[in-house]
């Protein structure tokens, strides 16, 4: 990845409730990684571009087979909630604070958070509570959509997310020169959400915890083996 386009994801990825990029920074993003965590998301081809300190960047290649309307060629407004609700809980799961032996969640944490293992903080999983979608406008053909979300909450059983999805150009793409000049005008969706926070213990270590011998009062072990009478 080119320093110029490192630059445009940090930017991206920027959350604390500082102000959100301006659209025109979703501009020469790469293709990003598949998502292959969930398999929803691999057959709509989501990829993930970054996801760190409760921001992550999605997005969705347009193709034929996720078109909505065939007079019109758009993507089918499905596909813009189903990437808005991933991103929303990709955001989520890297916002957890690092736990002790683990990352701090980023991309490979979403990764694996979706494929079910322990995710970051203990955060072993996310279900979306509640999500709401204002569609501004069709997503035109061609190009990709791309998610950026934020989780700017979590509390110690529901997080919640905001997220804005905004159509863009391929990089290299012949449709950039048709691109609306106004970023404005590319805003397709905005959404806000809660979602519950799974953060149950990873169960090996539940179980390693449960065969542990219990300290006693005097100091010895239960499980320790005494001295022979």
């Amino acid at each position: 990845m080119s320093d110029e386009k490192e630059k445009d994801i940090s930017g991206l990825l920027r959350g604390g409730g500082q102000p959100a990029p301006s659209l025109d920074a979703f501009d020469g993003l790469d293709e990003g990684e598949p998502l292959v965590g969930l398999p929803f998301s691999k057959a709509l081809g989501m990829r993930l571009h970054g996801a760190a300190d409760g921001v992550a960047v999605l997005s969705v290649p347009y193709a034929s087979a996720l078109i909505g309307d065939p007079d019109t060629g758009v993507m089918h407004a499905g596909v813009i909630t189903a990437l808005l609700d991933t991103a929303c809980g990709s955001a989520v799961l890297s916002a957890a604070p690092k736990a002790p032996g683990r990352g701090a969640g980023g991309a490979s944490g979403a990764q694996t958070a979706a494929s079910g293992e322990d995710g970051a903080g203990g955060i072993r999983a996310t279900a979306t509570l509640d999500l709401r979608i204002d569609y501004m406008r069709p997503a035109r053909p061609g190009g990709r959509v791309i998610a950026r979300a934020e989780c700017y909450r979590v509390t110690r059983s529901v997080a919640f997310a905001r997220a804005v999805a905004a159509w863009a150009p391929m990089p290299g793409d012949a449709a950039a020169a048709r691109a609306p000049s106004d970023a404005a005008d590319r805003l397709v969706a905005s959404a806000t959400g809660a979602f519950m926070v799974d953060r149950s213990p990873d169960p090996t270590v539940r179980a390693a915890s449960d065969r542990a011998p219990a300290a006693r009062a005097d100091g010895q072990d239960d499980g320790a083996a005494g001295p022979a009478p």
